[in-house]
């Protein structure tokens, strides 16, 4: 005997707003141009491209920080006798 664990089909944010009887036409219409509007790999290039700057901005900042650090002084940490 097999058991089927997911018989339902997954319902889409989009059907789910869209069969909504919460929201009125005009805003149902809105968001489905915008819904038809997306392109899943323009997203997704632009979404690199924001990490990517992203972690410039961290690395060079880094590279600030450890630029404005003070070197220590060690002279102090070694006493030499004589």
């Amino acid at each position: 005997m097999t058991t089927v664990l997911w018989s339902r089909r997954t319902i889409q944010w989009s059907e789910r707003l869209l069969g909504s009887d919460h929201i009125d036409q005009t805003t149902k219409d809105d968001l489905a141009a915008a819904y038809k509007a997306l392109n899943p790999a323009e997203l997704k290039r632009q979404i690199i491209k924001v990490q990517d700057k992203l972690f410039k901005f961290h690395i060079n900042k880094q590279d600030m920080i450890r630029k404005e650090e003070p070197l220590q002084d060690i002279s102090s940490t070694f006493s030499v006798s004589q």
